[in-house]
């Protein structure tokens, strides 16, 4: 299960491509975007933590979040 970061609701993202509640996006399979790193990342990973960098969907969070 996977928890929304903006209206903490659970919720299976392997059924649902957007929250139930809030329509935020749910997580997708991702890269780090960072040329030098491109390390696979959990589904909900707003950072690398290999390198730091934001991913895209760190960035979708912080928009819906007003963080950006």
């Amino acid at each position: 299960m996977y928890v929304c970061p903006k209206c903490k609701t659970r919720y299976d993202t392997h059924a649902l491509d957007s929250c139930p509640h809030c329509r935020l996006p749910s997580p997708l399979p991702v890269f780090c975007e960072n040329e030098d790193c491109k390390a696979e990342l959990e589904p909900d990973a707003r950072f690398c933590p290999k390198c730091q960098a934001r991913t895209a969907f760190g960035r979708k969070v912080d928009q819906a979040l007003g963080l950006e």
